[in-house]
């Protein structure tokens, strides 16, 4: 079926780099092809006949022009019939025109200026800027030989649009230019000497940029930070004075830090986008102002978030009055994609509609259940004017007012609403996170009116989407699902193991913001491979396109002149494009088996119950608001509870019984407050441990930074002389403790095979201090504005003693002299080289089953510019530019492993709750996606006659009894120094925190 000639309706963002906005016929205008010579950056160029430009009168033919092996034109030139050129003004086409129209949409151009093309024929020219990016475009009219052309292109390319229009003019021989290489016009080498770029390199900005906003509009953060930080690069790299445009871009990532709860780095970089925005319009700066009040609701400080959103508003409004309404424009660019926002009356709307829906939703988060009804009434009016508001508003509008319905005891109204939100959200986008949420209220709607069967339905409607795509939810919009169901549970004791084991398996769609990143990062390795990587690529890209057809659809159905035989046509395409992603998802399950393993796909209870041992318990602690809930899993049943603790809560208490280790001094420990704190996480599933011996831990939140081993059992006095803690009955006394950072990865981890690499261990210590700042700007590429921060790891101490330490745990199993690596021998290159793999082959990292690593752990929590921990190792003077002394996660996933235990020692997880556990979990993720089985990981840095201590007795453990896995032996090295009265206090010996397979038995040689 030959598509019909549709209106463009897709935003500008969607098009192509160049021009991509200006509506086109499918026709083609001429054949003339012809060689036009290397542009300013050396690439051959052609051109050919392109697209005729919908809704330009008077055209005759269109020319693209390709530079070496670019799919994007670098420039346009349009030829208009000689009638037209007769009667032709070029004053005119360059202000008035058709033409001018359509490039205003897309470019901000100052007033032509007279200029001569090829040297000697009369033109007008523009040097106009991109509005997206700021990036520098040319557009010109000229006349030559009786014939007025329009053109528009890259600066490198305006040789290659002067030989277009020669060519075509007859002003120049198209074979001398073929022959010659193109002629140097001196308006050419002017604006080829100013900027550098290709349109690939325009196009990877655009694409960034686009790929951004797409995953910010499905909620997907972590992949929009990643897009946006592509694009930052990039900006950087060819527009290094163009701080306004990277003031958005900061501000961007400002926000999608925010989303992900990463509040210390947004801060970090708000301040960034402040500074740069400095000179910029003054409504660009108000919008960084309404990104601020959404950072101050993602910290749940809602009155704040209302005042700055008010405020904002107010400004708003006082600025767009001063300056008058703008020109009404075609442009449907983000609105904070844009430099000269101040133009469009309908960005100025889709500002107002934000900061009006901002200040209702603060409302209700406050209680102000009237006045944010009264917002929301307004923030729609406002909303209908705003041509520019992105598509996903409404519904996401219509969600806060189906909310608002319920809080105010109206749930039936609010069903109504949330179901007209999913069907408009459906019309948008394909079972996006969008959805999931809408479904999600729907359920609690529908229990607020006492509809259990009606709301379980949409809950499971939801958690089946969010399963099918690995979405991450947070914890308050299941947190109705878990209540209604332990509500049920204690209405239907028969029937409470069902529901406990159907929210068990939903418990493991919430996860923290840090894990979602991992799991990004695996997705795109995963895209990179070379054996899956193409068809997962393509599923990607499909998903995307089928969004699009979806998008087109919607705004095609609400176009009242729309053509029947075009809405048929995309309807067709949606459902193609539907077909489409339904066969490359089962493609990929194919060609990779371990896709949804490595998305951390849910398992179910009996996945669980079928990897445990009778004396094995999991247990998983969800921590949230506005009450947390705990599950406890043995191979004979599974409990549910609620629990008393908020995450601020459970934040606090964290950072109490952590004071007594984290600071100068040993303080007395808290052994009444661990405790309470141990009563309220395991006390009602007290009954249901007896007999176990070995607790897999689930842990969230906060609870990541403390090692449960810390958990006392049963009352006990303070220890006031905070010496002796011999007696006090710890949680790591009476179990085997294992971290688990996900189910998914305990099931998936006791499948394993144990290792069969013939050499018992490999270790690196004592890295050289960190003094390559510019090697990790360059490779990161971070902006410089990131330097100072990069600097502080200079300032990190050197692990002085961690050579003894590597090498006593080598002694401790028999390993060779050979197999210690420290200094500058345990640097970036040597660490890469043993961990990949040569083609066909095996690598070096593979022969060991044990890996050690005493080192600096950098965990994102501290750090504003990029959000992935790293491992520090040496980078010795005169190493190859591609390494910077970060073993970062995404590297770590790619080193081939064979080990049953890695160690990493001297990381901190640190005090604040601020996503160090998280962090700490998210590097041991990576281990296991390199092929690690477990991992002992330290959450504090503890003193090196400590640390060998406890080494020298886990592996002496490991090598003499094969008869328990590595927990027990930790365990026992534990209680050894418990034992000790000089180092009873949990500083000495509770540090350490076995994550994975702590069943395991581990063997030092291939023949034992």
């Amino acid at each position: 079926m030959k598509r019909p000639n549709i209106r463009i309706v897709a935003t500008a963002v969607l098009c192509a780099a160049l021009g991509g906005c200006m509506n086109t016929s499918s026709s083609r205008s001429g054949d003339t092809s012809f060689l036009v010579g290397k542009n300013g950056i050396g690439e051959a160029c052609r051109a050919q006949p392109g697209a005729r430009p919908e809704g330009g009168t008077g055209v005759q033919r269109t020319l693209e022009v390709y530079c070496g092996n670019w799919r994007e034109p670098s420039a346009r030139v349009i030829e208009l019939t000689p009638d037209m050129s007769a009667n032709a003004v070029m004053g005119n086409y360059a202000s008035q025109s058709w033409w001018r129209g359509d490039i205003d949409q897309r470019l901000t151009c100052p007033a032509p200026a007279a200029a001569k093309v090829l040297d000697r024929y009369d033109a007008l020219l523009m040097e106009c800027r991109r509005k997206q990016g700021g990036w520098p475009v040319v557009a010109i009219v000229a006349s030559v030989n009786g014939a007025v052309f329009l053109a528009e292109g890259i600066p490198v390319a305006m040789s290659q649009i002067e030989n277009t229009i020669g060519g075509l003019a007859g002003a120049i021989d198209r074979s001398k230019i073929e022959e010659a290489g193109g002629s140097r016009s001196s308006v050419a080498e002017r604006l080829e000497a100013q900027t550098k770029f290709s349109i690939g390199d325009l196009s990877a900005f655009e694409n960034a940029m686009r790929l951004g906003q797409y995953y910010n509009s499905i909620r997907e953060f972590a992949k929009a930070e990643d897009q946006y930080r592509q694009a930052l690069a990039v900006l950087m790299k060819f527009q290094p004075d163009d701080e306004v445009n990277q003031g958005i871009l900061y501000a961007h990532l400002a926000l999608q830090a925010s989303n992900q709860q990463r509040f210390a780095i947004a801060d970090g970089l708000f301040d960034q986008a402040e500074t740069k925005l400095g000179g910029a319009d003054e409504l660009v700066r108000l919008r960084l102002g309404s990104y601020r009040a959404l950072h101050l609701a993602n910290q749940r400080q809602y009155d704040n978030a209302l005042e700055q959103a008010k405020k904002v508003a107010a400004e708003r409004q006082s600025v767009s009055v001063a300056k008058g309404a703008g020109r009404r424009s075609g442009d449907d660019s983000q609105a904070f994609g844009v430099s000269d926002v101040a133009r469009n009356t309908e960005i100025l709307f889709a500002d107002m509609a934000l900061d009006t829906y901002t200040q209702a939703r603060m409302q209700e988060k406050t209680g102000r259940l009237r006045e944010a009804s009264a917002a929301l009434d307004q923030a729609f009016g406002v909303l209908g004017q705003a041509r520019m508001a992105p598509s996903w508003w409404r519904p996401q509008f219509l969600f806060l007012q189906a909310e608002l319905d319920v809080d105010t005891g109206s749930p039936e109204r609010g069903v109504g609403r949330l179901e007209t939100a999913i069907a408009e959200q459906r019309k948008l986008f394909s079972n996006s996170r969008l959805e999931v949420l809408a479904l999600l209220a729907l359920g609690k709607a529908h229990a607020a009116a006492d509809r259990a069967e009606e709301s379980l339905r949409a809950f499971r409607a939801a958690f089946a989407i969010s399963a099918e795509r690995s979405t991450a939810l947070p914890y308050e919009v299941v947190f109705p699902f878990f209540d209604l169901m332990l509500t049920l549970a204690e209405k239907n004791p028969d029937k409470a193991e069902s529901y406990f084991a159907e929210m068990f398996e939903a418990g493991q769609l919430v996860r923290g913001t840090m894990t979602s990143q991992a799991i990004a990062r695996t997705a795109v390795r995963m895209s990179a491979d070379r054996s899956a990587g193409g068809v997962i690529r393509r599923l990607q890209d499909a998903e995307r396109d089928h969004d699009r057809a979806k998008n087109e659809l919607a705004w095609m159905e609400a176009d009242p002149q729309a053509l029947p035989n075009e809405l048929d046509f995309l309807r067709t395409e949606v459902e193609n494009k539907k077909r489409a992603v339904s066969q490359l998802t089962q493609e990929v399950q194919s060609a990779f088996p371990r896709y949804q393993s490595l998305l951390d796909a849910p398992v179910k209870v009996a996945d669980v119950q079928a990897q445990l041992g009778q004396r094995d318990a999991l247990y998983q602690v969800i921590v949230g608001e506005p009450m947390s809930v705990a599950f406890l899993v043995r191979k004979d049943g599974v409990m549910a509870y609620r629990v008393a603790l908020t995450t601020g809560q459970v934040a606090r208490e964290t950072k109490a019984l952590r004071s007594a280790i984290d600071g100068s001094q040993l303080l007395e420990y808290d052994v009444i407050g661990a405790n309470k704190l141990f009563e309220t996480l395991m006390g009602p599933a007290k009954p249901r441990l007896a007999g176990i011996e070995h607790l897999v831990t689930v842990p969230s939140g906060p609870l990541l930074s403390l090692p449960l081993g810390l958990l006392v059992t049963e009352p006990h006095p303070r220890i006031t002389d905070n010496r002796d803690y011999r007696n006090v009955p710890w949680l790591a006394q009476r179990y085997a403790l294992t971290l688990t950072p996900s189910v998914r990865s305990f099931v998936d981890l006791r499948r394993v095979e144990p290792s069969s690499a013939p050499q018992p261990f490999i270790g690196f210590g004592d890295p050289l201090p960190f003094t390559n700042v510019d090697a990790v700007l360059r490779n990161r590429n971070l902006p410089d504005s990131c330097r100072s921060e990069v600097a502080r790891l200079t300032k990190l101490p050197r692990l002085e003693g961690t050579d003894r330490e590597v090498r006593t745990v080598a002694q401790s199993v028999q390993a060779s002299a050979g197999s210690v690596l420290i200094r500058d021998g345990f640097n970036h290159e040597k660490v890469r080289q043993l961990g990949l793999a040569p083609d066909n082959g095996a690598a070096q990292l593979e022969q060991y089953r044990i890996v050690y690593f005493a080192t600096h752990g950098l965990l994102p929590n501290e750090l504003n510019c990029w959000s992935e921990p790293a491992l520090m190792v040496s980078l010795p003077e005169g190493a190859p530019q591609q390494y910077d002394g970060l073993l970062t996660a995404s590297e770590i996933e790619q080193l081939r492993l064979n080990a049953d235990l890695v160690v990493l020692s001297a990381c901190n997880t640190g005090a604040e709750g601020s996503g160090g556990g998280e962090s700490l979990t998210g590097i041991a993720r990576s281990f296991f996606v390199g092929g690690a089985r477990s991992l002992l990981v330290s959450h504090w840095q503890v003193d090196n006659e400590a640390t060998i201590k406890l080494m020298t007795e886990l592996f002496r453990k490991i090598s003499t009894d094969r008869s328990k896995g590595s927990a027990y032996h930790l365990q026992t090295a534990q209680k050894a120094i418990i034992a000790d009265l000089d180092q009873s206090h949990p500083y000495f010996w509770a540090a350490f925190t076995l994550v994975g397979d702590g069943s395991r038995p581990i063997t030092l040689s291939a023949g034992l």
